[in-house]
């Protein structure tokens, strides 16, 4: 099974139970909050039990979003702003190469250079010695 293909344990029950919570709320969209503000209350309660798991400062803030990649596009331009605040100029990440295509998007919308870590394939884990050798100032 590779990652985010498969989105249940396989667990007896659980498709029906997945079916009813979307029966329940398949007309409600987050975008709305004004109209739906069950959603939006959801959203306020996970951000502000996010914030004290992580101790975060007095002030801190957070958003939600509804998707791996766009998760993904939101992390790694936080990176590159708070990179910009240490003075890069010049921003890289290394991923692995079997990584979410969202990072090799994040590269190109917000100007990232991005270096692919081999994968061993018997262990089908990341080269960690070949990882390193790609970190920089600049990551």
């Amino acid at each position: 099974t590779f990652s985010g293909s498969v989105y249940h344990g396989g667990m007896d029950g659980y498709t029906e139970f997945i079916n009813a919570a979307m029966g329940m709320h398949q007309w409600t969209n987050p975008l709305h909050a004004s109209q739906f503000g069950g959603v939006r209350k959801m959203e306020v309660e996970i951000i502000a039990m996010t914030l004290r798991m992580f101790n975060a400062p007095d002030g801190a803030v957070g958003s939600m979003t509804t998707g791996g990649t766009e998760s993904i596009l939101l992390a790694m331009k936080a990176a590159r702003e708070h990179g910009k605040e240490r003075g890069i100029t010049r921003p890289e990440m290394v991923v692995g190469v079997t990584a979410h295509a969202a990072f090799d998007k994040a590269a190109h919308y917000f100007g990232l250079k991005i270096h692919h870590a081999r994968m061993d394939p018997e262990t089908t884990k990341i080269d960690m010695k070949h990882f390193r050798s790609l970190v920089n100032r600049n990551t």
